[in-house]
């Protein structure tokens, strides 16, 4: 809901990033050890993901699966952020 004002003075682009619930759980666990990047109870607890809702906002959005690296590829990833 915060980020709705920003339409007023910015372009705004969406990139929602996916991966399967095993993914997640590796991922998580290996962030385990940089306290800072995430919180010990999200990775023993992955109601987080499957609790995790998408954005919604009136503006383009592009959806990645970073299950293995991304696809789309980076460079559409990149591209449609600096689209025009």
């Amino acid at each position: 809901p915060r980020l709705e004002p920003l339409a007023a003075v910015a372009e705004l682009r969406v990139v929602q990033c996916q991966t399967d619930r095993t993914t997640a759980r590796e991922r998580m666990a290996g962030r385990q050890e940089r306290a800072a990047h995430t919180d010990a109870t999200v990775i023993s607890d992955l109601r987080y993901h499957a609790d995790f809702r998408r954005l919604t906002l009136p503006a383009p959005s592009l959806d990645v699966d970073t299950t293995s690296g991304y696809d789309p590829a980076l460079d559409r990833i990149v591209a449609f952020v600096n689209q025009v």
